[in-house]
């Protein structure tokens, strides 16, 4: 127990020392003059971390309104490209949709022309079978005529039916 005293006792008198020792160097202005100094290198590291901050924001800042700068005359340049773009295919829609009514035209006449062409061959058709009905009509009578009768043709009978069979062929 006792030693617990004497160690006790020895540690408030270092205690004690220590505390009149500094607070002798704050009197005579030791402890202060250092503390001041202390505190002026740790201000004056602080003071140029932040100037080299300020410095690094500035620079940025700057590079942002750099940049700013530059997404805006891309932006206008690609919306200059992007109206040349559009005002091409526009004009080649345009062109595409002329020649399509032209085609669509022409595929109108092509087909009135077909129409005009069928109507003409149908005609034409019905002319010839009406004419092959009107020949065969007449070789039947022909031949009727030439095996039944007795009846002899004369020259000129005979050149009428020939020019009438002449206007039946189809060249």
């Amino acid at each position: 127990m006792m030693r617990a005293g004497f160690e006790y006792t020895t540690n408030l008198q270092y205690k004690v020392k220590h505390l009149s020792d500094e607070l002798e160097s704050f009197k005579s202005g030791e402890k202060y003059t250092k503390l001041e100094k202390d505190h002026k290198d740790q201000r004056a590291f602080y003071e140029r971390k932040l100037k080299a901050k300020d410095n690094e924001i500035a620079q940025l800042h700057k590079q942002l309104k750099e940049n700013r700068k530059n997404d805006q005359q891309v932006m206008e340049d690609l919306e200059a490209e992007k109206q040349t773009i559009v005002a091409m295919y526009e004009k080649k829609l345009a062109k595409v949709e002329n020649e399509k009514w032209k085609l669509a035209q022409e595929k109108d006449t092509l087909k009135d022309k077909v129409k005009e062409l069928r109507t003409l061959r149908y005609t034409i058709e019905s002319e010839l079978e009406e004419e092959k009905g009107k020949n065969q009509t007449l070789i039947a009578e022909k031949n009727r005529d030439s095996t039944n009768s007795s009846k002899v043709w004369s020259p000129k009978q005979k050149n009428i039916i020939l020019q009438y069979k002449g206007t039946w062929s189809i060249k």
